[in-house]
């Protein structure tokens, strides 16, 4: 039988009962209907959390326990609440196995001074894990704010008259153990979590005014009400951010295609005046065949350019409709405006983008028809040079055109 078994089974066979003080001895007084044949059992579990003198305990329907030290593997028995807090609030946790005499209370009682305890304890346990300093003596919070500097200095000494004074001991204990479980969840926002809670327990000592470990703890429930809200806005703010990001990403990913296109098709728009200096050399066989191969030359040039723009056109008509439909449902955060005012921010400029390549693609469509007719109208000069005046009009004409283009 563990220690913990047998003080479990103590405090069902001492259920009940009184106790009274008599020197070095607590003394627990059995029901009267006590069942004698159980004397064994309470002899073996006596033994078992460590009692030496456990055959000599019982005497009628009382059990007499010396709670010198020397009788006791490691003594577990104390005079009463105040002894137990005594020899236990420098530790970490409240002990396992314990029985304090006056009154009677086990580990598993449900006692409004033990709850005051196990606060305490839950909150060093929590200050262990958000403090920049921790040792048994004390915790140290440092905050940083528009370059000035604060120090929260909680001493973990607490007399018994202050640990007693706290309130609703069983409902802060709810809280703080909900917290502390939170705050211990081992996930990618663990750090999150702890900035919180230190932020909650800085606004609270700036605002309320708390200096000492005991107002903290009689204050458990405002620093959850003021954890929550904090990380309200921490979970909002990090949702509002991801959404920032994924805007930014998306105006990257469009702009990239945007220049990816026009990139695309300005290497096809380099073919006109390549085409245009080939004619010109090519013309001066002064023949009609070679005429005729430059204007079909030129034409399929012009024709390659037609479709590729149409084609582009097409592809930007669909970029489009995808800008218009993925920014669409970022602006359906009513009650955040900074994410609808970056999405149409973003929207508006990639639209414009858009507008001023296809305003772009259909100059190379004109540059395009201007280098046939144009090529045309050279290659038709050199074959029938008694046309020069005609020739001079139209070029002129021409010329007009391309630096109104340009």
């Amino acid at each position: 039988m563990t220690s913990e078994e047998a003080i479990l089974r103590l405090s069902q066979l001492f259920n009940g009962a009184t106790s009274k003080t008599d020197a070095s001895y607590t003394v627990i007084q059995l029901v009267e209907n006590y069942d004698n044949r159980n004397n064994s059992e309470i002899v073996s579990s006596l033994k078992a959390i460590g009692y030496k003198n456990a055959e000599d305990s019982i005497d009628g329907n009382e059990v007499w326990l010396n709670r010198t030290a020397s009788c006791w593997d490691t003594p577990i028995l104390y005079e009463d609440l105040e002894s137990f807090w005594v020899r236990i609030h420098t530790q970490d946790n409240i002990p396992d196995v314990f029985i304090i005499g006056s009154p009677l209370v086990f580990p598993t009682a449900s006692n409004d001074s033990l709850d005051k305890f196990r606060n305490y304890f839950t909150w060093k346990n929590l200050l262990c894990i958000i403090a920049d300093h921790y040792n048994s003596d004390c915790s140290v919070l440092f905050f940083i704010n528009e370059g000035k500097s604060r120090k929260i200095e909680l001493k973990h000494s607490l007399s018994f008259k202050d640990i007693c004074s706290l309130s609703e001991p069983s409902r802060k204990l709810a809280v703080i153990s909900e917290l502390l479980e939170t705050i211990s969840i081992n996930d990618l926002h663990k750090s999150e979590r702890k900035l919180v809670i230190r932020s909650a327990i800085n606004e609270m000592s700036k605002s309320s005014k708390i200096s000492t470990l005991i107002e903290l703890i009689d204050s458990t429930e405002i620093v959850r009400e003021k954890y929550d809200e904090l990380y309200e806005v921490y979970t909002k703010r990090f949702s509002v951010n991801k959404i920032l990001n994924e805007l930014d990403e998306k105006n990257l990913e469009f702009t990239s295609k945007i220049n990816e296109f026009i990139s695309s098709n300005q290497s096809k728009a380099l073919t006109i005046p390549g085409a245009l200096i080939a004619a010109g050399g090519l013309v001066k066989a002064n023949e009609t065949v070679e005429a005729i191969l430059i204007v079909v030359g030129l034409w399929m040039i012009k024709k390659v350019n037609f479709i590729s723009v149409d084609v582009f056109n097409e592809t930007f008509d669909n970029l489009t409709s995808r800008v218009e439909s993925a920014f669409d449902k970022y602006l359906n955060f009513e009650d955040n405006k900074e994410i609808i005012n970056n999405a149409e921010s973003i929207k508006a400029s990639i639209l414009t983008l858009i507008k001023k390549a296809k305003s772009r693609m259909k100059a190379i469509k004109n540059l395009a028809s201007i280098m046939f007719y144009g090529g045309l109208a050279y290659v038709s000069y050199k074959q029938y040079p008694f046309l020069e005046n005609v020739f001079n009009t139209i070029f002129t004409i021409i010329s007009s055109v391309i630096f109104k283009n340009a």
